[in-house]
């Protein structure tokens, strides 16, 4: 009979071939934890990716889908497969630095009340990022963040909550939301409040996951001393236009789903209005990138 590892890590793969064999390089030399097991679901890459981890990552399982089935089903059927008693979702464009991985194992095990857990993801000039400290974006908020009042006024905690920017990043945080980059979880978290939602294929299945696991009442912590270097957006800017219509519309499901029942009708027409204004605009500037 198998024994349970103490840890799964699951990574949903999109065409980023060399990103994944890094990534997996990274988890095999600096995880900390010696039993893991690692799982990659291949959205239909095409790129030999399915090919390259056979080969190089043999103890590797993989999935291997015939097509794309977005991020959140992928990951969803990686978690189904994994079975350890930590799961662990990350990017294939994430490195695991010296650690990082035990760290937010021994931190779970060290704090019972901890429901899920993310590290540091800095760029690759070693800046930390801000995106891996969230919160839910409600209707002021969202506006501050994109007004770039957040930028412009970084230490205030009434403009800087979208990504905490006001907050000390060199201590444990108790957030809202953690990125999708990053998320450790306790299985029991897993049963109780269930996979990712797979309404949101992408973008806003890491908010969704995060407040459904705080409102079962376990804290949602970033732990700054679990640190990776993340290549942000490797896979997204392969359909760029895709991507920027995807976020706004996933928001605005996360919205209808989690906050328009608060908001009075002429907030909501507001925040429709906005969603629209910034699908148009977002789009309009990922067909001029890819022109």
């Amino acid at each position: 009979m198998e024994s349970t590892p103490t840890l799964s890590v699951v990574i949903c793969t999109y065409r980023c071939r060399e990103k994944v064999r890094e990534c997996l390089t990274s988890i095999h030399t600096a995880s900390g934890v010696a039993d893991t097991e690692v799982v990659v679901v291949d959205n239909a890459s095409g790129d030999g990716t399915i090919e390259m981890v056979r080969r190089d990552f043999p103890a590797v399982r993989v999935i291997a889908n015939p097509d794309n089935r977005g991020f959140s089903r992928a990951v969803n059927q990686g978690l189904r497969t994994a079975r350890g008693n930590r799961l662990l979702v990350l990017n294939p464009d994430m490195v695991v630095l010296e650690g990082a991985l035990a760290c937010l194992v021994g931190f779970m095990d060290e704090h019972p009340d901890c429901g899920a857990c993310g590290g540091d993801g800095l760029s690759p000039a070693g800046e930390s990022q801000p995106q891996f400290t969230r919160a839910v974006p409600t209707p002021l908020t969202a506006l501050f963040h994109f007004l770039r009042l957040d930028r412009l006024f970084p230490g205030s905690r009434l403009f800087g909550r979208y990504n905490y920017t006001w907050a000390d990043r060199s201590r444990v945080l108790d957030v809202e939301a953690l990125s999708g980059s990053c998320i450790m979880l306790r299985r029991e978290v897993l049963e109780s409040v269930g996979h990712l939602d797979e309404r949101f294929p992408m973008y806003a299945e890491d908010l969704d996951w995060c407040l459904r696991i705080r409102r079962a009442g376990w804290r949602v912590c970033y732990v700054p001393a679990a640190r990776f270097i993340h290549y942000h957006g490797q896979s997204s800017r392969k359909n760029l236009v895709w991507a920027r219509k995807q976020f706004y519309l996933t928001m605005r499901a996360f919205y209808n789903k989690h906050l328009r029942r608060e908001y009075p009708g002429v907030v909501n027409v507001l925040v429709d209005a906005g969603i629209l204004a910034g699908l148009g605009l977002g789009l309009l500037g990922a067909y001029l990138k890819v022109r």
